[in-house]
């Protein structure tokens, strides 16, 4: 069915149920490189969430969460990059591990998000703060404009998307810069939302959000969310509750999200939601 929610999307959700119509890909690896390995760069626990973005000048930055002392989401973390300035691909172009934020000791630090890479060079990413136990969240963005050499100060966008008694968890993954209309140019995440964090009602207002941005992430605007359904209810296996997700812009200038299908709707399957309007 076709359901209109709350804000700008209209959203057309479909199943899948079966793989016998895959795409059969064959991809292959060329060469390997490990970016980051435990116990290297500054001595971090564990590295998670690696997202690589790669922009029209041949640059790739890399960013991921460095835990610092255990590889709990919950635990104290710095985001770390990496980048190659060119797009010849060689384990020597990659640039060191630099730390672009620095939670300290907090026992819920940052909570990478998702990356993105406009036509023009920039680099945006998304991510938040305490988004496993505090009863107020954060979200941020973070930008580079030299292909991720340099990076600005951390922007608090929280009261622009929701505030902070709602959790908006990008991605992860990537987020997209339009290339088609409508709204060619527009910049968008989605992730998972709650709208009512670590009360008695947590779990049962869950569901994926987007966000977006038409003046090149200067400022963001909530879209429409999926809500899991039944809304406002405890769940029970079998319901639908998307959670992590990553979105895609089709040729047509739709938008299509695959999400986590987290207690089986329909099935062990993923669930694939669509934008027309987006």
């Amino acid at each position: 069915p076709r359901v209109r929610t709350k804000g700008s999307l209209v959203l057309y959700f479909s199943i899948i149920f079966s793989s016998s119509a895959e795409l059969f890909l064959n991809p292959f690896v060329e060469e390997e490189f490990i970016l980051w390995n435990k116990r290297g760069d500054g001595d971090v626990d564990h590295f998670r969430i690696p997202i690589a973005t790669w922009n029209e000048r041949g640059a790739i930055v890399a960013v991921s969460e460095a835990r610092k002392n255990t590889s709990a989401d919950r635990s104290a973390k710095f985001l770390a990059v990496r980048r190659m300035a060119h797009s010849v691909w060689s384990k020597d172009a990659w640039s060191p591990t630099m730390f672009i934020e620095n939670d300290g000791f907090a026992s819920d630090g940052v909570n990478l998000g998702a990356v993105l890479s406009t036509t023009n060079g920039t680099t945006i990413v998304v991510y938040g703060t305490c988004m496993h136990t505090c009863p107020k969240t954060r979200t941020f963005t973070m930008t580079s404009h030299d292909d991720g050499l340099t990076w600005g100060e951390p922007v608090d966008i929280t009261e622009q998307i929701g505030g902070v008694y709602e959790i908006f968890a990008g991605g992860p993954g990537y987020g997209i810069q339009k290339r088609h209309d409508p709204h060619q140019g527009r910049l968008i995440f989605c992730g998972w939302n709650c709208t009512a964090p670590f009360s008695d009602d947590h779990g049962k207002t869950t569901g994926v959000k987007c966000i977006y941005s038409d003046d090149e992430g200067m400022r963001w605007k909530s879209g429409a969310w999926i809500p899991g359904i039944p809304y406002g209810q405890e769940k029970a296996a079998h319901d639908f509750t998307p959670s992590e997700n990553q979105l895609v812009e089709l040729s047509d200038g739709s938008i299509l999200i695959t999400t986590r299908n987290d207690v089986g709707y329909h099935g062990p399957y993923r669930v694939l939601a669509r934008s027309f309007d987006a």
